[in-house]
């Protein structure tokens, strides 16, 4: 049951870049908001900004590591199926 391991592994990677993923999105939320209560344009609103875009980069980056992860478990969950079934000879 290799495949079992593998899939459980890859499963628990995109868990933990899901988290990760939230969190930056919560940050980004938090400096959004601090934007917003300064004036456009100022150094304080730019820095905010700036801060916001990295990280809702940085959590679109782990949600797609983690879908990575999930397509992965997937398709080796799908390889295990075949082999159970016969199908995969």
């Amino acid at each position: 049951m290799v495949f079992k391991r593998d899939a459980d592994y890859y499963e628990k990677q995109a868990q933990k870049y899901e988290k990760q993923a939230n969190e930056s999105f919560r940050k980004a939320e938090a400096y959004d908001k601090k934007a917003q209560n300064h004036v456009q344009g100022t150094s304080e609103s730019v820095k905010y900004t700036s801060k916001y875009r990295k990280a809702m980069e940085e959590g679109t980056d782990k949600e797609n590591k983690a879908n990575q992860a999930r397509r992965k478990a997937e398709e080796i969950r799908g390889k295990e199926n075949e082999r159970s079934s016969g199908r995969g000879k």
